[in-house]
C-alpha cells in the first residue's frame, strides 16, 4: 500500500536502523538524499525501507576499515535514467583492497534483487567505477513532472566553499549536481597534497575555502599530519575541518571542528557543516594571521626536504609569493639542483638520508656563497642554532612550520 512519505526521512530512518544493527563495527558511512528530491513521494514505505536496508547491508559488508554509502537520487535522463524515476543506490570501497573486476553474486545481492522486485523496480544495475562498487535500483514513475523541492538548509550555504579530500564514494556526477542545488560550492581533490595546493591557491586568489571534509578511514595513519598541514597552510587558520569515519579520540582535537564517528552517528557531512554555521557568532573565530604575503616574484627558492608531505606543504605555503620553486629529496639532490640552477634561498631540512642538511649547507655555500640557507628543524635549542650557523646557515625555523613564521623568515632573507 503506497503512502505519502518524505524521502529524506525514509533514508534517515533506514540509516539509523542500519547503524544500530552493525554497532561499533560500522564503516565510514555516507548517506545522501538528493537535493533535487521533492518534499513528498508516493511509495510503499515498508517495501522501500526493506530495499534500502538490503542495499545498506551490502554497502557495509566490507567492514570497519571501508567506505560505504547509501543515497536516493532523482532520475536523470543524461545519466541513463528513465523520466520520472527514482534511483536508490549503494556504494562501497575498501582502501586497502583492490576492487573486483565484476561484482560477485552473493546472498546480499540476491536480497537486493528480491526487495527491488517487490517494489516494482525496472532495473538493478551492479557496477564498478574508479575502484568503487555500486548497486543502483531504478524505480519508475514515482516523480511528478513538476517537483517542489525540499530545502532543509535554506540559504545557509550560500556562497560558502567546501573542499572534500577523497574520491567520492557517492556517484560524482549525481553528487556534484545535488550539491550545486544547496549553493555550497563543492570541489573534490583525490589526496591531501592536492588539497594543500588548492587551499593555498584559493587563499592567494581571494576565494578561500570555508570548510574541508576528509575521511579518517581513507587517510589512515596520515590523519594527524594532514590536519597539521591544513592548519598551517596559507588560509588554513580560517578553515573549519570536518572528519568523517573517525573514532571519538578526534572529538577534542585542536585542529578538528566537527567529527562524524564511524558507526555511531547518522549525521551527514551537510548536517555537520550546517551546525557549524548555525553555532557561529559574529566576532568568533581563530586568531587571525597578519595575512601579508611577501612578494618574491623573480626569486628562486629550493626546498630540500625528504618527506613528501612536508614538500607539498612548503609548496602550498610558497605558491602565493610568486617565487619560482624547485624541490630536492635529500642533501645530495639539493647540491645537484644548486649546480644546475642556483637558488636565491634554500629551505633546508636537517635530518635526511644520504646527506644531512649540515653537510649539504657547507657544500652549497662553496658553490654559491651568497645564497641564503634557512634550516627547517624539529630541534630549535640554543646549541642547535649554533651548529646551524657554524655550518653556514643564515636562519632557522622550528617544525612544524607555520605560514607566518615562514613568511617572516623570507622577509628577513630578502631585506
Amino acid at each position: 500500500m503506497s503512502e505519502t512519505v518524505t524521502p529524506e526521512r525514509l533514508l534517515l530512518e533506514t540509516t539509523q536502523a542500519l547503524l544500530a544493527e552493525i554497532g561499533d563495527d560500522g564503516p565510514d558511512f555516507h548517506w545522501h538524499p538528493d537535493m533535487a528530491l521533492p518534499e513528498w513521494i508516493e511509495i510503499n514505505p515498508v517495501a522501500a525501507k526493506a530495499l534500502l536496508l538490503a542495499l545498506g547491508r551490502w554497502s557495509v559488508a566490507l567492514g570497519r576499515d571501508s567506505l560505504a554509502s547509501l543515497a536516493i537520487w532523482v532520475g536523470e535522463t543524461a545519466l541513463g535514467d528513465d523520466p520520472g524515476s527514482l534511483v536508490l543506490q549503494a556504494g562501497r570501497r575498501h582502501p586497502n583492497a583492490p576492487a573486483p573486476s565484476v561484482l560477485p553474486a552473493d546472498p546480499q545481492l540476491e536480497a537486493i534483487q528480491t526487495a527491488a522486485k517487490a517494489l516494482g523496480a525496472t532495473r538493478v544495475v551492479p557496477g564498478i567505477e574508479d575502484g568503487t562498487e555500486r548497486v543502483s535500483v531504478h524505480l519508475p514513475d514515482l516523480l511528478p513532472a513538476e517537483i517542489t523541492r525540499a530545502e532543509p538548509f535554506g540559504k545557509a550555504f550560500d556562497r560558502r566553499r567546501l573542499l572534500l579530500i577523497r574520491r567520492p564514494i557517492l556517484t560524482p556526477a549525481r553528487l556534484a549536481r545535488s550539491m550545486a542545488l544547496t549553493s555550497l560550492i563543492t570541489e573534490f581533490v583525490p589526496d591531501a597534497d592536492a588539497a594543500l595546493a588548492r587551499v593555498a591557491e584559493g587563499h592567494a586568489k581571494g576565494r578561500p575555502y570555508d570548510f574541508v571534509g576528509l575521511s579518517a578511514v581513507a587517510l589512515a595513519d596520515r590523519t594527524e599530519a594532514v590536519l597539521q598541514a591544513l592548519r598551517n597552510a596559507p588560509g588554513g587558520d580560517r578553515l573549519q575541518i570536518v572528519v568523517t569515519g573517525a573514532d571519538e579520540r578526534l572529538i577534542d582535537h585542536p585542529h578538528v571542528d566537527a567529527v562524524l564517528c564511524a558507526g555511531k552517528t547518522s549525521d551527514r557531512l551537510l548536517d555537520a557543516i550546517f551546525d557549524l554555521i548555525r553555532r557561529a557568532r559574529p566576532g568568533e573565530g581563530r586568531e587571525a594571521t597578519n595575512g601579508e604575503v611577501p612578494s618574491l616574484a623573480g626569486r628562486h627558492i629550493l626546498i630540500v626536504e625528504d618527506v613528501a608531505m612536508n614538500r607539498a606543504l612548503m609548496q602550498a605555503m610558497l605558491s602565493p609569493t610568486g617565487a619560482t620553486l624547485s624541490l630536492a629529496a635529500d642533501g645530495e639532490s639539493g647540491i645537484e639542483a644548486m649546480r644546475n640552477r642556483p637558488a636565491d634561498i634554500v629551505l633546508m631540512d636537517i635530518a635526511m638520508p644520504r646527506m644531512d642538511g649540515l653537510q649539504a649547507t657547507r657544500r652549497i655555500k662553496e658553490i654559491a656563497p651568497q645564497t641564503t640557507i634557512i634550516a627547517l628543524t624539529a630541534h630549535a635549542r640554543g646549541e642547535d642554532r649554533s651548529r646551524y650557523l657554524a655550518a653556514g646557515m643564515d636562519d632557522y625555523m622550528a617544525k612544524p612550520i607555520r605560514v607566518d613564521d615562514l613568511y617572516n623568515a623570507l622577509r628577513r632573507a630578502v631585506a
